[in-house]
């Protein structure tokens, strides 16, 4: 699942409540469709839709993951696998390293 990586050098932006009413309302239709999206893709889709600047989305997200246990959910999983990933990248750079100095 691919997310937008956003960078926050601001301090803070307030998300309005009717915004955040607004999500409630996406998250509670999608949570009745077979189809239903995954939860990080859903709040990207909203924050899209809320026209959320970088710095308007870190909060938003800030505000939305205290109340929302799924995204919070998916949001911890992405970043294990993420670290997981990762984890087999430095292995693998590890071991060319190790058959570099073998060889020299």
């Amino acid at each position: 699942m691919k997310s937008k990586i956003k960078t926050m050098n601001k301090k803070s932006y307030q998300v309005s409540d009717a915004s955040i009413k607004r999500y409630w309302k996406m998250w509670e239709s999608n949570r009745h469709r077979a189809d239903h999206k995954y939860p990080l893709e859903l709040f990207d889709e909203w924050s899209d839709k809320e026209n959320f600047s970088t710095y308007a989305y870190w909060d938003a997200l800030k505000v939305i993951i205290k109340d929302d246990l799924v995204l919070q959910g998916a949001i911890i999983n992405d970043y294990r696998e993420t670290k997981r990933k990762l984890n087999k990248i430095a292995d693998a750079f590890e071991i060319i390293n190790d058959l570099n100095a073998n060889n020299q």
